[in-house]
């Protein structure tokens, strides 16, 4: 494992809803207004499935009922910004999958404007 982080979510403000919809309500029931993100990052995605499916991390987990309402665990395989500084990335316009497949051929010719305008999605200069 690569890192391991707690993120420690604020309780959500019933009296501030977001996105605020009036005349909806937004009440959470009082077991849902704390949660906690626990961030595991392993080298791959074999990694992180051999963890989890070895004795160590059974061991470990013995008894987390005790202190855990609900688990939903899900792999990550990348991270894309999509939007920076307000102008959509090449993932934003093309999609994770194309951005990175045209990074790792060095395409660059799929990034030029006249290519990028032809989505809809493109940014206007």
């Amino acid at each position: 494992m690569l890192k391991l982080r707690l993120h420690l979510a604020k309780p959500y403000d019933t009296a501030e809803p977001a996105p605020p919809a009036p005349g909806v309500n937004h009440e959470v029931q009082a077991s849902r207004l704390n949660i906690v993100m626990m961030e595991l990052v392993f080298e791959s995605a074999w990694t992180r499935r051999t963890y989890y499916a070895g004795e160590h991390f059974k061991a470990i987990t013995e008894g987390i009922s005790k202190h855990v309402r609900h688990v939903t665990p899900f792999g990550v395989s990348g991270v894309y910004t999509y939007v920076r500084d307000a102008v959509m990335t090449t993932a934003g316009i093309r999609g994770s999958r194309q951005a990175e497949l045209i990074r790792q051929l060095g395409a660059i010719n799929q990034t030029r404007p006249e290519v990028e305008n032809l989505f809809a999605a493109a940014a206007k200069s």
